[in-house]
């Protein structure tokens, strides 16, 4: 091999100071994101160890369910008694549509009545 001659570089204190600025500016930034991975890490672990948690909790709660479920009898509704549920609801509503027109055709009266006193 050939032999290699060595370069030299001199630095002046500014440049050299400068250079240990950054350099330790650097180190400093890989430590604070070394603790923020680290910080990361833990919290990720928890996250996990908070979502198996949840996930036991569904599935005894799951559980459950089906055990009350298995006590409580069966009962079949027949389809005709649920459509009536259904057009007592639908009456209901339209009732209520009513009293709203009912209340606006009184307002108009009134105010009908205070415009003919009014003229006097």
């Amino acid at each position: 091999m050939a032999e290699e001659n060595p370069v030299y570089v001199k630095f002046g204190y500014s440049e050299s100071a400068g250079a240990k600025i950054d350099l330790l500016s650097s180190e400093m930034s890989l430590l604070n994101i070394l603790k923020i991975a680290k910080r990361y890490d833990s919290l990720r672990e928890k996250e996990l160890e908070i979502k198996s948690n949840i996930y036991k909790n569904i599935k005894k709660l799951d559980l459950a369910m089906k055990k009350t479920k298995a006590v409580f009898p069966f009962i079949n509704i027949p389809k005709n008694i649920k459509r009536k549920e259904l057009n007592k609801k639908e009456t209901k509503i339209i009732t209520e549509e009513n009293v709203d027109e009912g209340l606006e055709s009184q307002l108009n009266d009134i105010q009908e009545r205070l415009k003919s006193i009014s003229r006097y």
